[in-house]
């Protein structure tokens, strides 16, 4: 993977769209396809050629009083004295930023290895509220959690939905993003090498003659997965 400091733009100039394009059109349901003379359907490029997140876009700020129905529920079932295991599933568990914050510093001081809770937010499946507390200094961080595994390709994911978790690490780029660039939007552009095209090419051709083997489908998708590659990845 590489970095890139080209902007908004990131690498999306460099990527091949028509290669892309045509690989698309001419293996995945051909007949359906504007281009090909024999259906409607039409793919154009993006801009950005990869993902792009624009909190502008898609988050906005709302002001709710502390009486509104909407906060009766997290307010309710704010951690008292009762305590359980951090593994444990929970509709909403809530994160003192500030607690974890002075955690960290305790570990760091000990030359001691941040435990797991720590660097997976306590199995922070999404952020649902957010809690400020002007009188005590807090900030809390609350959603629904599970307990956790970790895949053998290294991603970390809820043991019961499959989904990833937060990560303590995800929260400090952006944080530390925001510090660098007042830009709010960020993003990857993830750019095909043209061999690894050509290949996936030559072997959906090979493979497209004949009925695909119900037997054969997850060896098939592996074959697919194993010419096709990795990538270039440029982030912005």
């Amino acid at each position: 993977m590489k970095g890139s400091s080209k902007g908004q733009q990131g690498g999306s100039a460099q990527a091949d769209f028509d290669s892309l394009i045509d690989l698309i059109q001419s293996t995945v349901a051909v007949d359906t396809w504007l281009e090909n003379g024999t259906g409607e359907g039409e793919i154009l490029p993006f801009a950005i050629n990869g993902v792009y997140a624009d909190a502008v876009g898609t988050l906005r700020f709302k002001m709710i009083s502390n009486q509104s129905s909407a906060l009766k529920k997290p307010l309710n079932t704010l951690p008292k004295n009762k305590k359980s295991h951090v593994r444990d599933s929970s509709d909403l568990r809530y994160i003192s930023l500030p607690r974890l914050e002075t955690a960290i510093r305790k570990r760091q001081l000990a030359r001691q290895p941040l435990a797991p809770e720590m660097l997976t937010l306590a199995g922070l499946e999404r952020i649902e509220y957010l809690f400020i507390s002007p009188e005590s200094g807090d900030l809390i961080l609350a959603g629904p959690a599970d307990d956790w595994h970790t895949r053998p390709v290294g991603i970390i994911v809820s043991l019961e939905s499959g989904l990833p978790v937060f990560r303590l690490d995800d929260l400090l780029t952006l944080w530390r993003r925001k510090q660098q660039n007042l830009n709010p939007a960020f993003g990857c552009s993830i750019i095909p090498r043209q061999e690894a095209l050509g290949e996936t090419q030559r072997f959906l051709q090979a493979n497209g003659d004949k009925p695909l083997d119900p037997n054969r489908h997850q060896q098939w998708l592996q074959d697919l997965r194993t010419c096709l590659g990795k990538q270039q990845v440029q982030f912005f």
